[in-house]
């Protein structure tokens, strides 16, 4: 049974002709998609991601958003950390920003792009400026 779930999926994530590698002899991009088929073997109900596509070609990053997509539309629920605001943006339907520890804004990709955060940066100089 194990073994019929690791060819699934690594036919998921696009390494079914890769099966036989060693691990430490693939490409990044390769990496990141084990990485991604290592966390789904036992189907979890909540999937947690630490930005997966870090280093990563554009065309192994498009395959993995593509995978997240459809396990989030099958029941997945997923929880997805990027600094790529790109990312965020096509993936997630909520979001929370966090500095230092701290949530400091929070709500739908949407919301939070349309809300204007006054804020102001004051600067200062020891010399003054020509």
């Amino acid at each position: 049974m194990l073994d019929a779930r690791r060819r699934e999926l690594l036919e998921l994530v696009g390494l079914a002709p890769f099966n036989r590698r060693i691990a430490d002899r693939l490409s990044g991009g390769m990496k990141q998609k084990l990485a991604l088929a290592c966390t789904l073997i036992h189907t979890p109900e909540l999937l947690i991601l630490d930005e997966p596509t870090v280093g990563i070609d554009p065309q192994s990053r498009h395959f993995i958003h593509d995978n997240l997509r459809r396990l989030n539309a099958a029941g997945m629920s997923i929880i997805y950390t990027s600094h790529y605001m790109d990312e965020v943006e096509q993936l997630c339907h909520e979001l929370a920003i966090i500095d230092h520890g701290r949530i400091i804004a929070q709500g739908t990709v949407d919301a939070l792009l349309t809300t204007r955060h006054n804020r102001a940066v004051e600067l200062r100089t020891s010399a003054a400026l020509p």
